[in-house]
Formats: C-alpha cells, sequence, structure tokens
C-alpha cells in the first residue's frame, strides 16, 4: 500500500509540474539562436460527454461506457491524447490500459481520444452497493471531470 501512495504523489507532482507549463513551450539555447522550443504543449480542456448518473447492480457492468471529449483552448476535438481514469470512490473495474509511472502500476488505466477526441472507459461495478465516482484527466493538466454511478443491491 505504501509503494501505491508513494507512486501517486510522484505522479501528482509531476503533473503539476508539468501543469504548471501553462501552455508555454520550454526552450533552450542551441547554436541556432537563443532559444529553441524542446516540446511543444497545447493547452487542452477534458470535456464530459455521456455515461454520468449511471445505475446499475454490483458486480455487472455499467450499460453506457463514460464518454469525455478533449478539445484545445478553441474547443476544437484533439486526436490521440491521453485521458488518464481512475476510480476515487467505490470499487469495481475500469476499462483502458494500466498506466504505470516508472514500471511501477498504478491504480489509473489510460485510454487515447479518437479522430472526434472522444476517450471512453467501461465501469463494472463492485460488490458493494453504493456512491461510485470515476474520475477522467487529460494528460499533463488537461482538466479534470468527475462521473458518478450507483451500484444497487440485487
Amino acid at each position: 500500500m505504501r509503494s501505491r501512495q508513494v507512486t501517486a504523489i510522484v505522479f501528482t507532482a509531476g503533473m503539476l509540474f508539468l501543469a504548471g507549463c501553462n501552455g508555454s513551450s520550454p526552450t533552450a539555447p542551441d547554436n541556432g539562436g537563443p532559444g529553441t522550443p524542446l516540446v511543444s504543449f497545447t493547452q487542452t480542456n477534458v470535456i464530459l460527454i455521456s455515461g454520468n448518473g449511471q445505475t446499475g447492480q454490483v458486480d455487472t457492468p455499467l450499460n453506457n461506457p463514460l464518454v469525455v471529449r478533449v478539445v484545445d483552448e478553441l474547443g476544437q476535438p484533439l486526436a490521440d491524447r491521453d485521458v488518464i481514469w481512475g476510480l476515487i470512490e467505490g470499487e469495481g473495474e475500469l476499462t483502458g490500459n494500466p498506466l504505470a509511472v516508472d514500471g511501477v502500476p498504478t491504480a489509473r488505466n489510460v485510454t487515447t481520444s479518437g479522430a472526434d477526441g472522444l476517450a471512453e472507459v467501461r465501469l463494472t461495478l463492485g460488490d458493494v452497493p453504493g456512491r461510485h465516482l470515476v474520475q477522467a484527466e487529460g494528460f499533463l493538466g488537461g482538466g479534470t471531470v468527475v462521473f458518478e454511478a450507483t451500484a444497487a443491491p440485487i
């Protein structure tokens, strides 16, 4: 458990550092001039599209996926952008690719947006009735949304 907490802290610190770039491009001198961009960041945002507020029975998948759209600062869809998903309350399983930091698995999964900017996961509810919260966040500080689902007893 301690290793998971340390991983989460390191991951969060890295995300906060990168989010602090505020869409700017870090620069470093090169032979051609005073500064050359090393990495180009596009300011992104994650918008909740569908799947919020579902109810399902414990130990079963929800009927509909949880869907977000990744957009740029002008609201245009962005393809091939990673969205990080995590169950922040309740128990269950999310689809997607498991996220690892420095080779260490985390409790989060990653999906990538399509040409339309949409990214999705499916949630299978755990065996405990009650509220489940799933967080979706854009990689490199692209905003956060939270989905709520309810697991009903059988």
